[in-house]
């Protein structure tokens, strides 16, 4: 047989597989579409067909109860064949013996038809029994069908018979036997992928901390307006689209900002499992170029001083509940050095007892106040705690512990937990968040004449780090302090003029001293 007839034959005898198949399930009042899922799973023989167990069927699309009634329809199968070919072979062994070899009876009936005039489709229970003319398996029958179908056949039923006897023993035990232990291990099993599903969907939402979300989403809605604007998928990114998108972004953000804001670019194309365009040399020598052009000195908030303090103070009425729970939480700031997160709460639901200072984490003691975090930008996975020491300063008007104790006293707690910092709100107590902080520090210093641009939150935690290191406290308790985990501290740091002039005071102190080398 050349290849080209061999080919031809192949798919002949694939497509009536496949019709036997489809007749099959028909029979077994299967629908068409478990038929066709059938098939695409690779049971597209009827030998394949008497292998499919429950498992098989976990990650089909096919309905429940068609899962039952195709399960039931193997078995009876299965086990019509059984007993046919049994009871043919009871009658038949004497011949089969006496001819020594594969003969009538072996495989098939006696007569090389079956009773219905030898039609080689299903019977009415839905099994296949082939006429097989004097000759078994290598014979032809009546009806010109194909001669290796019901080889197929033949073998099909003695490997559903080893099976089926491999596994009832015991058939108590033996779960694809019975149907109803075949859907309750099929049952189980998704519920146990469902519940690891759900697990791994949990575990996922948590990779970034709600404060990355929102800035990865603002990187996210810059970019698709970008990739809206010139017509063009999100991934994958062309390199030349890339720098397009780098000099679109320096249109209004320095350099700094750029780098974060293509870091979004980077984590979309690792989700799609695509290589970033960022690494290459080409996107390099663009952000090099944009660096140079565009400098990357940042724009700080200036620093909240001691002296800046007091003169807040002369805008407060301290007869006022909410103008002390604001003085207590600007020297909680600055003393703390804590960031802005930490101390306020972003909106009146958002309270989070692990995050946000609570009054639960405030101790007060003879020495001053203890203030506890379990939460912060750098502890986020619960594997320290935070403890920061506020100090009592007698007879200040600046000594944060009295501060916080007289608002705790003209505010108590409404809930446990409660945010540390409450509000007067309409007659109702609410937590402090930070846009009524910011806005109430802008009020202070418009009363001042400052301009209110250069301050933020953030004024107080650089104010506080700036007057420690003038203060001559090392750069590592600062650091200790401040939770800052790595050195970004030091760029907080704002010596002053006179700070400065001490070190040239020291110079010259030193040098104008005589020395014996000198003389």
């Amino acid at each position: 047989m050349s290849d080209d007839e061999d080919i031809t034959f192949m798919t002949t005898s694939e497509r009536q597989s496949f019709d036997k198949v489809k007749a099959w399930a028909s029979v077994m009042k299967l629908t068409e579409a478990t038929a066709d899922a059938i098939v695409e799973l690779g049971f597209s023989s009827m030998e394949a067909l008497s292998l499919i167990e429950a498992n098989d069927l976990v990650e089909t699309n096919i309905p429940i109860g068609q899962k039952k009634l195709l399960l039931k329809a193997i078995k009876k199968t299965i086990s019509n064949d059984i007993n046919a070919e049994s009871a043919e072979t009871t009658s038949t062994s004497s011949t089969c013996v006496q001819r020594g070899g594969i003969q009538n009876g072996e495989f098939g009936n006696a007569s090389g038809g079956s009773k219905d005039g030898g039609s080689n489709g299903p019977n009415k229970d839905g099994s296949f029994r082939g006429p097989i003319q004097d000759g078994g398996a290598h014979g032809s029958n009546k009806d010109g069908g194909s001669p290796e179908d019901y080889y197929i056949q033949a073998v099909m039923r003695q490997l559903a018979s080893q099976q089926k006897q491999q596994e009832l023993l015991p058939a108590a035990v033996n779960s694809v036997v019975n149907d109803n232990s075949m859907n309750n291990l099929g049952l189980q099993a998704r519920r146990e992928v469902a519940n690891l599903d759900n697990l791994v969907d949990t575990f996922r939402s948590y990779t970034y901390a709600e404060s990355t979300k929102k800035t990865y989403q603002t990187y996210l809605n810059s970019y698709k307006k970008f990739c809206a604007l010139v017509n063009i998928p999100l991934v994958p990114l062309s390199k030349e689209n890339l720098a397009r998108y780098i000099a679109f972004l320096s249109q209004k953000l320095c350099f700094n900002s750029i780098s974060n804001y293509i870091s979004i670019i980077k984590l979309l194309h690792l989700e799609a499992g695509q290589p970033p365009p960022i690494d290459s040399h080409y996107i390099h020598t663009i952000l090099q170029g944009a660096k140079r052009v565009l400098g990357t000195m940042v724009k700080r908030k200036l620093p909240i001083t001691p002296q800046l303090l007091k003169k807040i103070l002369t805008t407060l009425d301290l007869q006022n509940q909410n103008h002390i729970s604001f003085w207590a939480a600007c020297l909680v700031a600055f003393f703390s050095f804590f960031r802005k997160s930490n101390l306020f709460v972003p909106t009146l639901a958002e309270f989070d007892a692990g995050k946000h200072l609570s009054r639960q984490d405030i101790v007060f003691q003879t020495s001053g106040t203890l203030l506890r975090i379990r939460k912060s930008k750098t502890i986020q996975f619960a594997n320290r705690l935070l403890e920061i020491p506020l100090p009592r300063i007698p007879n200040s008007p600046l000594c944060p512990s009295q501060a916080l104790l007289l608002h705790v006293k003209m505010i108590p707690a409404v809930s446990c937990p409660s945010p540390a910092f409450l509000y007067i709100s309409k007659g109702t107590t609410v937590p402090l968040t930070y846009s009524t902080f910011l806005q109430m520090l802008k009020h202070s210093l418009s009363q001042l004449e400052l301009d209110t641009s250069g301050y933020s939150g953030h004024s107080f935690r650089r104010g506080g780090a700036t007057f420690a290191l003038e203060c001559g406290v090392s750069s590592d308790l600062i650091q200790a302090q401040g939770d800052w985990k790595s050195e970004a501290y030091k760029g907080y740091l704002d010596p002053s003029f006179s700070h400065k002039q001490q070190v040239m005071n020291a110079f010259a102190s030193a040098l104008s001293q005589k020395r014996p080398s000198d003389a």
